[in-house]
């Protein structure tokens, strides 16, 4: 399960993986008359409830430190019960027990594997955008979030939001498998310039949005340059696209993460009107949201 997020085992889940355990070996000790027959089989399965819990929140390697506490619970019974004089260990329970032990888990292992498997990729696909494999406006939001908590506490964090220049006008005219075809470029191009720390995002239509972490406006600007110059400079079989871009950096003043995306948005606009292809800081002045 290497690569995918598991969840921390909560504290319910222990207690019940400690009855479990306990229910089987204190029976063994305690309560003999209950472990004759059959019985002392099905009282045994209780074991296996942790390998269920472990499978849930911890995949592959829950389900083998589970099945490692059960197997280890087992033998110490069986060890201990003619060390203090109760009982000769039943072997051929024990075997037969830690079979089903093994064959149990591996079929648990196997099926943890397949749902979480599952489950990763759809959270992936819900991240992301299917035309340019970048991270859609939702991850983009979810990142930003978090990159304003950090700001807050003093991380420097900037944004940087394109938009390609006459994007419908070229649709119109190249028609919309040649503009897919430059939407898929310019999510190369931005992939190609983010940094592994930070995360550049279809936001929506011919508009990106790039967060930048650990950095100043300088090297904000930089970036976008870099992505500018690549994109006009393309041998895109078109006419030469050119894209804008507002630049913006996280000042106290800012309250929300939509302040910090309007600062940027006001600078994309700007160099919109000041004839495309350009790239233009944000004022420092916060933009209220409640104000657009």
């Amino acid at each position: 399960m290497t690569g995918f997020a598991h969840k921390p085992l909560p504290f319910q889940a222990l207690v019940i993986t400690g009855a479990a355990l306990a229910v089987p070996a204190l029976s063994s000790f305690f309560a003999p008359e209950w472990m004759t027959g059959d019985a002392r089989a099905l009282i045994w399965l209780t074991a296996l409830v942790p390998a269920f819990l472990f499978a849930y929140y911890k995949g592959w390697q829950g389900v083998l430190v589970a099945l490692g506490l059960a197997l280890a619970v087992l033998a110490s019974v069986h060890v201990a019960l003619p060390l203090l004089g109760s009982s000769e260990p039943d072997w051929s329970l024990l075997a037969g027990v830690a079979v089903v032990y093994v064959g149990v888990c591996l079929g648990v292992g196997i099926l943890a594997d397949l749902l979480h498997r599952a489950r990763y990729e759809a959270e992936q696909q819900a991240l992301t955008d299917t035309l340019t494999a970048l991270p859609n406006r939702r991850h983009a939001m979810l990142v930003l979030e978090r990159a304003f908590a950090a700001a807050a506490r003093g991380v420097p964090v900037c944004v940087a939001l394109f938009d390609l220049d006459k994007f419908k006008d070229f649709n119109d005219c190249h028609g919309h498998v040649a503009g897919d075809q430059v939407l898929r470029f310019f999510g190369r191009v931005l992939k190609g310039y983010t940094r592994a720390m930070d995360l550049s995002a279809r936001f929506g239509g011919e508009e990106f949005l790039c967060v930048l972490l650990d950095g100043d406006e300088e090297g904000a600007l930089v970036f976008a340059e870099r992505v500018r110059q690549r994109l006009k400079t393309s041998e895109l079989p078109f006419d030469p696209v050119t894209v804008s871009c507002g630049v913006a950096a996280y000042t106290q003043e800012m309250g929300t993460i939509e302040d910090l995306v309007a600062a940027a948005d006001k600078a994309l606009y700007a160099a919109k009107r000041g004839g495309r292809d350009r790239i233009v800081l944000a004022d420092p002045r916060p933009v209220s949201s409640s104000s657009r």
